[in-house]
Parts: structure tokens; sequence; C-alpha cells
């Protein structure tokens, strides 16, 4: 097996803020996955800010392929 090239750091940086947007993201929706008792409203905002840290997600795994996405 040949030894891989190491990533650029951006790279790596883009990695990391990946990885960290989709704890976030789990962290989030982890009550409502427990069954934690909350209003409506809470729920839909939690749901809605794991979104977000997914949309992040992608835009960081966008910037490593080079891609520029909105």
């Amino acid at each position: 097996m040949t030894k891989r090239k190491p990533l650029p750091y951006a790279a790596g940086q883009s990695i990391d803020d990946a990885l960290m947007a989709i704890s976030e993201a789990l962290r989030t929706l982890k009550p409502i996955i427990d069954g934690k008792e909350m209003t409506t409203t809470e729920i839909y905002r939690r749901v809605g800010l794991a979104i977000h840290h997914m949309h992040e997600t992608t835009q960081s795994l966008h910037e490593i392929k080079g891609e520029n996405q909105s």
C-alpha cells in the first residue's frame, strides 16, 4: 500500500469544521431522539439548528473539493 500524501492545512481544517458541525447537529437532536419532553416550538428550533449545522458541513466539504457553493 502506498503512503498517502498529507492534506493541505486548509483541507484538514475544513474536515475538522465538518466533523464539528456534524457533532453539534447530533448533540442538538439527541434530546428529541431520547424522547425528552419539550414544546413543539423547541423541537422545531432544534431541528432547524441541526439543519443549519448540516449545511455548514456541506459547505466545509465543498471547500475541500474546491467548489464554490452557498
